[in-house]
């Protein structure tokens, strides 16, 4: 405890009662037993968690040593350290203020020897497990192509955060790709500990179970905090939950702030029920709503909570400001996506030309993919921008393999590309045959290519290596033979097709393959559009104008930009001015049929998207848009329809053709395949379909080829027929 003198004098500093609104006031003065404080958009719970831990010190005389605050970010975490400092002015170094993975990380240094590993252990990031589990599938004796490395870590990573270790996964197995798991799960498990090495999973999962299998240590260290606070509790998972339960288990102060309505990070493991059903979960729970925003107008904020109030699993709270009405919510409809970006553009001229700073603009799409498309109509205006929480379209990985790819065709001695995409995807080309190829063709004064093709034989390497080179080289050659007979897109087709680029993403059902075979589609639009635009669309000119298109570092940093964002990206951040892009149904929300879930988080994410905003949200659909190279008609987001009328202006409507880019005629989308449909493949062959995923283009449809046996294809790019 602190001195009483002291004490006082530190409360005279800050007047908590006017400094906060009434809500804010109780949150921050209410210190025994667990309080939920539900914190809508805006409504200042770091404000609220930073004064309540000065409060606790200041007022109450708590040591800073006993308090923690678990936030879920670094820059959060050091964010609140120096307000609360700037606010009480004095030592707090003692506070524990961090992540859950730091905070567990310091908790499991010191009782590393409980659960068998000594205090130096490693930190396995993802890219070292990744590493792992390849070596792994390889002493198991599976195909990495079969079994990618990163689809086999991620259900490994959610089986952890549920707390699910390999004995007890064991009789969960209803099926081989179980069992493979199982298996993978085991032994990866078992070469952490020998490496004396845990992965960000193990960091929270270890401290856990030590907790939950050991009364005295977890006694020690719910002893050891007398006041936990915990910011962005909707976003706990299961393993967070119950590190946070028994850290507050003797004391039970426990302050969690958040918001069910900002709910949004299902697919990484987040557990809506933790914030919902807290009261119960922590019997004779303090409920204090933060209700009023300092950030949006009314009408923004009236629209966003009408929008959510259509979910049902929510804790009821209503949006209010004294900033007055403001604008209402605009909503523009467009013909086309060219339509969409050049009335976007339009209306952000208008506020910069009416004095409003390009930091204080942002578009929000709900898709990486529907970037490209906006970041190439800014490049050619040169107007400065910068992705938020990614990369620029030309940046992203998948669109420089296939540049290197496309390069390789009419420039064999370029041995960058070469290197680059040879063993992509994996051809069981490693670094060490790589390096023994690249001493040969220095020795014979060739390009890798040209080695590769001529003098494979006459070189040392592995059968496997040998055979993935030709592979490679076979794929080149055959596009190569007959590629000026090709259209650009048809030659980006073939590439996709034989050199099984394409089917490696479509192979891994994680988010993120399936945002890279969005953007492989938008780079299929890109061929499209040149190839309809230019009056001689060689594959050479392509790629110049690829390379010139995509230098943008030029631009000084410090410059002020427009930002380009997802929605997830734009969570906690806010703009004066926000563009939410691409409301259409199919990709937003994205649509699992039958799923009430999924759509409430889907909702949910447009109530975030309207909510950065703080006086002007925009919200545009098309009703053509062009995806994988085709132009699909398009049905305004079914949110659209939930808005309502009295905080929505209706401004532009652009629903005639503007002068097309491309041919803008729509196409027929290849119609789905049924199970046991027969098909035909201009490179596969004939074979029977046995497996449907997903809709339209972007569907992956799994087929068991006569003379090729199954492959994993997308639609947009397979050009499969019905035998």
């Amino acid at each position: 405890m602190l001195p009483l003198d002291i004490c006082i004098s530190l409360i005279v500093m800050i007047d908590y009662k006017n400094k906060l609104n009434p809500e804010q006031y109780k949150g921050v003065t209410t210190t025994e037993g667990p309080v939920l404080v539900l914190a809508g958009a805006g409504s200042g719970k770091t404000r609220l968690l930073t004064h309540k831990i000065s409060y606790l010190i200041e007022h109450i005389g708590i040591d800073p040593s006993s308090i923690m605050a678990v936030t879920f970010t670094n820059k959060a975490a050091n964010e609140m350290k120096e307000r609360v400092r700037n606010l009480i002015n004095m030592d707090i170094s003692s506070l524990w203020i961090g992540t859950f993975h730091s905070l567990s990380g310091r908790i499991l240094r010191r009782e590393a020897e409980s659960v068998g590993l000594n205090s130096s252990f490693s930190i396995y990031d993802a890219d070292d497990s990744i590493r792992l589990v390849k070596s792994i599938l390889d002493d198991l004796g599976y195909d990495k192509k079969e079994f990618p490395p990163k689809s086999i870590i991620e259900p490994i990573s959610r089986l952890k955060e549920e707390l699910i270790m390999p004995d007890e996964f064991k009789g969960m197995i209803n099926s081989d790709r179980d069992k493979l798991i199982y298996n993978v799960y085991s032994e990866y498990q078992k070469e952490l500990k020998k490496n004396n090495a845990v992965d960000f999973d193990d960091m929270i999962v270890h401290v856990v179970n030590l907790f939950a299998g050991n009364l005295e240590k977890r006694k020690k260290w719910s002893n050891r905090f007398n006041y936990i606070l915990v910011d962005e509790f909707q976003d706990t998972n299961q393993s967070q939950f119950d590190l946070i339960s028994y850290l507050s288990e003797t004391h039970k102060n426990l302050t969690v702030v958040g918001d069910d309505d900002q709910s949004i990070y299902s697919w990484r493991g987040a557990l809506i029920r933790n914030i919902i059903d807290f009261p119960k979960f922590f019997k004779g729970s303090t409920i204090i709503r933060l209700e009023q925003n300092y950030r949006s107008t009314q009408h923004i904020l009236s629209c966003a909570s009408k929008l959510v109030a259509n979910n049902l699993d929510r804790h009821e709270k209503t949006l209010w400001t004294n900033q007055g009405d403001g604008k209402q919510v605009c909503l523009h409809e467009f013909h086309t996506d060219y339509d969409e970006v050049n009335g976007v553009l339009r209306e952000i001229k208008k506020l910069i030309d009416n004095g409003a700073d390009s930091n204080e603009i942002a578009i929000l799409y709900r898709a990486n993919s529907i970037s490209r498309i906006f970041e190439d109509k800014l490049r050619s205006l040169k107007i400065p921008y910068e992705i938020i929480g990614g990369q620029k379209f030309y940046e992203r990985a998948e669109i420089k393999d296939l540049l290197a790819y496309l390069r390789i065709l009419v420039n064999t001695n370029d041995n960058l590309s070469f290197a680059r995409v040879c063993n992509m995807p994996r051809r069981g080309i490693g670094t060490k045959s790589f390096e023994t190829l690249k001493i040969a063709a220095t020795d014979k004064n060739l390009s890798l290519y040209q080695t590769a093709k001529e003098h494979l034989d006459d070189i040392a390497l592995s059968n496997k290596a040998n055979i993935g080179f030709k592979e490679f080289i076979n794929v080149i050659d055959s596009i190569r033979e007959k590629i000026d007979s090709l259209t650009l897109p048809e030659i980006l087709e073939a590439l996709l097709e034989q050199s099984g680029y394409a089917q490696m993403y479509a192979e891994d059902d994680s988010e993120e393959s399936q945002g890279r075979l969005e953007n492989l589609g938008e780079f299929m639009n890109i061929a499209v559009e040149f190839a309809k635009n230019n009056n001689n669309p060689t594959l050479v000119n392509f790629l110049e104008e690829s390379a010139l298109t995509s230098d943008i570092d030029s631009w000084n940093p410090e410059d002020k930009t427009i930002s380009l964002m997802t929605i997830h990206s734009a969570k906690g951040l806010e703009f004066e001015h926000i563009f939410i892009v691409a409301a259409e149904d199919g990709i937003f929300p994205v649509i699992m049929e039958g799923d009430e879930t999924n759509l409430e988080e889907e909702r949910r994410l447009m109530y975030v998207a309207i909510t950065r905003g703080k006086k002007n949200v925009h919200i545009s659909y098309t009703s053509e848009r062009s995806r994988f190279g085709k132009i699909n008609e398009q049905i305004p987001s079914r949110f659209i329809k939930e808005l309502p009328d009295e905080h929505i202006n209706k401004g532009e409507k652009d629903k005639k053709p503007a002068t097309p880019k491309y041919d803008a005629s729509p196409q027929r989308i290849p119609p789905l395949f049924d199970m046991k449909t027969r098909v035909k493949h201009p490179f596969f062959g004939t074979g029977i379909v046995i497996k449907v995923r997903g809709n339209g283009d972007s569907a992956i449809i799994t087929v068991n080829f006569k003379d090729h046996g199954v492959k994993k294809l997308v639609a947009g790019f397979s050009k499969l027929e019905r035998c």
